[in-house]
């Protein structure tokens, strides 16, 4: 069962969901282009989202933070370069490709907007989870400890290894 389906009843507006292996592969790097396009169509509508409101972040590594505040600043896009969204514009959804990286949301509750960061080692490195915390709170006007953070599926702690500074310059 998808957790976050019980944040539905606090925040009516936000849709967050999570795909599984049986949704099929929705990365083009990992399959045939018509397969992994009709995996999407198919995963999007199964969760009620029209594909053509549909906008996919393609994750920098960096701590490359996006405040989306009109909606004309999304007319016609269907990818964006960033590892954090922060926006309070409805009717387009988000998404990022996440393997063993971290998914965050922030979200405030009576607030109409939210953030949505992807974070690896190299951002967190670069602390884009406190940075898009920060610049979330100035966003919606508002102190941290109003804000509630959720947290996706992720590598294992006892998975990871990040014991070698030099990896810092690696792609």
């Amino acid at each position: 069962m998808n957790k976050f389906h019980e944040y539905r009843k606090i925040f009516p507006n936000l849709l967050v969901d999570i795909s599984t292996k049986a949704d099929g592969n929705l990365s083009f790097n990992y399959g045939g282009k018509l397969e992994t396009q009709d995996n999407r169509i198919n995963y999007f509508s199964k969760i009620g989202i029209d594909i053509k409101n549909v906008i996919k972040i393609n994750v920098l590594h960096s701590d490359e933070i996006i405040v989306i505040n009109q909606e004309n600043q999304l007319n016609d896009i269907t990818e964006i370069n960033a590892d954090a969204v922060i926006t309070r514009y409805k009717n387009k959804y988000f998404y990022i490709l996440f393997g063993d990286c971290i998914p965050m949301i922030f979200i405030s509750p009576g607030s109409e907007t939210f953030a949505y960061a992807h974070l690896s080692w190299k951002s967190i490195c670069k602390n884009l989870h406190t940075k898009t915390l920060l610049e979330y709170c100035r966003f919606i006007n508002t102190n941290p400890e109003n804000i509630i953070i959720l947290l996706g599926p992720s590598i294992k702690a006892d998975s990871y290894c990040f014991s070698n500074p030099s990896q810092l310059t690696m792609p």
